[in-house]
């Protein structure tokens, strides 16, 4: 309603149409981060006015942030550790790395070290989880066909079980064998 009473009476300063948007004038368009605008930097960001406090409050790393020390910087550092400021410097439970109290929790959201429980049931960190999909990880067990399939052996077994399933049936492929040399 209060978007509606800003565009009444307004024009398109252009084509001289009456405005019918429930949007305030200022949300019409599109603007630019006022840092851009008025002081240079490079801030990539485009919105609506309405937005633009949003935006300087927690997006535009070029806006000034002030740390729990009370030292003011661009947010842009502030989940830097090379910026020094007042804060303690605390170490990560998972890796035992040093970081400023403003930037551990950032950290511990990627920490390598951190492991989880993944779904075959393993615990597994993240810096292995690549290598346990590869090579270990028993969720990632599919089922192929016996490389006697073509010989008539209809088996699917899971991935991890193709050896004891050719130890198991050693006779009965050496039997598929002879027979398919003898049809050829």
């Amino acid at each position: 309603q209060k978007a509606a009473q800003n565009n009444e009476g307004a024009k398109c300063p252009k084509c001289r149409k009456q405005f019918t948007s429930e949007k305030p004038l200022e949300d019409l368009a599109a603007v630019y981060c006022p840092l851009k605008v008025f002081k240079g930097h490079k801030c990539s960001w485009t919105g609506y006015y309405s937005e633009i406090e949003r935006h300087m409050d927690r997006e535009c790393e070029f806006c000034p942030g002030k740390c729990d020390c009370g030292q003011v910087m661009d947010k842009k550092f502030f989940f830097s550790n090379d910026v020094k400021c007042g804060c303690v410097n605390l170490n990560c439970d998972f890796c035992g790395l040093s970081f400023s109290a403003r930037v551990i929790e950032k950290h511990v959201q990627n920490c390598d070290e951190i492991g989880e429980k993944h779904v075959c049931g393993e615990y597994v960190k993240r810096k292995d989880l690549s290598k346990h999909l590869l090579n270990s990880c028993k969720a990632n067990d599919p089922l192929v066909a016996c490389r006697f399939y073509n010989m008539g052996c209809i088996e699917k077994i899971k991935k991890s079980k193709v050896k004891q399933h050719e130890d198991d049936f050693k006779e009965y492929h050496e039997m598929l064998c002879n027979e398919f040399v003898i049809k050829v």
